[in-house]
Formats: structure tokens, sequence, C-alpha cells
């Protein structure tokens, strides 16, 4: 996540200092790239989800996520602008209705001026991972009314020219199922296999038995 260094106000202004990232926005990366090899953009959804695991433990939903939000610093990409973020008291239950975010990203309950739960960032998580994967969104429209009724209509195709692992089209397939009740929650996406936890590789390798050599080879 963006380190936030400092606010302060002025009589009109209310001003945040955070920290400068000198990669540019995520949006302006993918641009240039089109779409990222499998292994790039697991690299890119590590660190995301990394960054959401802490705000999963303080409770906090973004509700615009979408390549432009998310920022890079050295080769780290983080999660940046909270103007609509939101604590819940419930991570898990809490029902939302204010319409806010990016509607291409949004998901079909917001879309549809619905109730929604903390589920709508998984939802816009899978976007984002299937867009770094295929270079375009699963829906393309014209308008909102127009995807909206491609949501419901055309079911999740990836172009025939992609390869693309089991493990991501898994993870892909359980964040954008658009009834919430069948979407992933944040436990299932954060203990997903294609998500590694900062220090859980390095404690594997840590466990990882010493291969004894036969003295007789």
């Amino acid at each position: 996540v963006v380190r936030l260094l400092d606010v302060f106000k002025s009589v009109n202004n209310t001003y945040l200092i955070q920290e400068f990232c000198n990669g540019g926005d995520f949006r302006g990366y993918l641009t240039k790239k089109v779409k990222l090899p499998e292994q790039e953009a697991r690299k890119v959804l590590n660190d995301y989800l990394t960054g959401f695991q802490e705000m999963v433990k303080n409770g906090l939903i973004h509700r615009d996520l979408k390549p432009e939000n998310i920022l890079i610093n050295d080769g780290v990409y983080k999660i940046a602008d909270f103007g609509f973020a939101t604590h819940v008291d419930n991570f898990k239950n809490q029902m939302l209705k204010t319409c806010v975010g990016t509607p291409l990203y949004m998901s079909p309950q917001i879309l549809s001026h619905q109730p929604y739960t903390t589920k709508s960032d998984v939802w816009s998580t899978g976007l984002i991972y299937y867009e770094m994967l295929c270079g375009k969104t699963p829906w393309p429209a014209r308008d909102q009314l127009e995807l909206i009724q491609n949501i419901a209509k055309m079911p999740l195709k990836y172009p025939f020219n992609v390869q693309i692992s089991d493990v991501s089209k898994d993870f892909i397939r359980g964040c954008l199922e658009k009834d919430e009740k069948n979407r992933f929650s944040w436990e299932e996406v954060l203990a997903h296999k294609i998500f590694t936890p900062v220090g859980q590789e390095a404690a594997a390798l840590k466990k990882k038995p010493t291969v004894q050599l036969d003295k007789r080879s």
C-alpha cells in the first residue's frame, strides 16, 4: 500500500503527503505492454494481494480498484487512491449501498445499484488480473447499460491466442462469479494457491530437507 506520510489542512483544502512512486501508475505500464507474461502478472498480483492483506486486517474496502490506482515504486506494485475507501464493521457480511467507483471495474451489484459487500473488491481484482493476462477486460462495452447486459448474458471466455494456467483460471473464475454468494470471499482469495504471502516462500525454503548425496556416486 502507498505510504501516507502526513496530512495537513488549509482554509479550503486538505493535503495528503504520500510517498513518491518512481514508476508511475500501472495503467501506463500496461498500455505499453498490452498484456503481461503470466509469471510477471502473478508477481504484480502478489504485490497487490500483499497490500490487500493489510487492508483486510484493518477492515478497509477500497471501492475504486483499477490499474490507474496501482502505483509502481522500484518494481513494487502498490495500492493507491483511497478516496472512495471506507471501513466496514463486519468485513464479510456488511451490506453497502453507495454507488462509487469506475464502471468498467465495478461489480454487477454496484452497476445495478444493488446492495453489495466487500466482495465488490474481489470482482475488481479478478478483472484487473484478467486484463493483465489478456490485454483487455472480459466484457467490453460502449456504455454502462451495455456493460450490465454483457456481464449478465456473456459467459467468461479467454482469447484463443493466450495461454493461461489452470491456477490462474481458477482464481479468475472465483473472483468473477456474478452472484456474490458464489464469489470468492477475501479469506478464499488470500488462501488461494496463486498467492504467496511475504516470508512464506523463504520459510518454505528453510524447511526444505537437505539432499544427501550417496557417497558411492
